[in-house]
């Protein structure tokens, strides 16, 4: 009975130094995740960006403690970059704060620009369904969600596409070859410019497009697309691809601002 006892507490004493151990860990570089957060910017080619887009599988925990932090920025920031990365543990933790009502809704009108995480959550179907009732007029804000829509490859998705083909947000390439994957060719950014079914040809020709950072599997990849017409005719696009066989697919699609 007394080798029992001891034992117990041997164990009870290792979990306990272990939760210790993890909890320091996660202090320190929290304040550093924190930092990043708090000057990132999530229009631009971001090196701040970049470099969360590379550690976030790593520093997932710190991520989901930064959702309920008391400057707006940092939360917003945070919402776009665990979405940014589609992690599995992130984006359960996010829709679970989005459903409590995080931060009082604060923040939450960024969802419509911001990437947007495949399979689509039953959180964003209802974010269409409000943004059907409110009959907003303001299309761009959605184009993230359609185009998730068109990405998702299930029959929900499918369905809510018609509704809102029903309102304007028709698309010209045949779904089926958006869906396609597309092999590298040695430049990803050329690749993705190329299948960028989000511009049209005559947009392509003044689009440039940039690798930002790969996630930590190299699974996938952030890119930056510029359209530039001229001054007050940009548009800023972050685009996030995923590794399918030897080939890409996209995975998710922001208009992160315009001029």
């Amino acid at each position: 009975m007394k080798k029992i006892k001891i034992f117990i507490l041997l164990v009870i004493s290792v979990i306990s130094f272990s939760n210790l151990c993890f909890a320091q860990t996660q202090s320190k570089t929290y304040k550093n995740t924190r930092k990043l957060l708090a000057k990132m910017d999530r229009t631009f080619f971001d090196s701040t960006l970049r470099k969360l887009f590379q550690i976030g599988d790593d520093r997932i925990d710190d991520l989901i403690k930064a959702l309920d932090d008391t400057e707006d920025e940092v939360s917003i920031n945070t919402q776009i970059v665990i979405r940014a990365l589609g992690n599995e543990k992130g984006t359960k933790a996010l829709y679970k704060w989005y459903e409590k009502g995080g931060r009082e809704n604060k923040g939450f009108s960024i969802y419509l620009g911001s990437l947007t995480p495949l399979p689509l959550n039953e959180w964003e179907f209802n974010q269409i369904d409000n943004y059907l009732e409110s009959k907003d007029s303001n299309k761009h804000l959605m184009n993230s969600l359609f185009y998730a829509l068109i990405l998702d490859e299930t029959e929900k998705s499918d369905r809510y596409l018609q509704k809102l083909e029903k309102i304007g947000f028709g698309i010209e390439p045949e779904i089926l070859q958006i869906k396609k994957s597309f092999e590298n060719g040695g430049d990803l950014p050329k690749a993705i410019l190329k299948n960028a079914f989000f511009l049209t040809d005559e947009e392509k020709k003044y689009s440039t497009a940039k690798l930002m950072a790969y996630n930590k599997s190299k699974n996938k990849a952030l890119i930056y697309v510029k359209r530039d017409f001229g001054a007050l005719m940009e548009a800023w696009f972050h685009v996030v691809v995923i590794k399918s066989g030897d080939s890409w697919k996209f995975y998710s699609i922001a208009q992160t601002g315009n001029s």
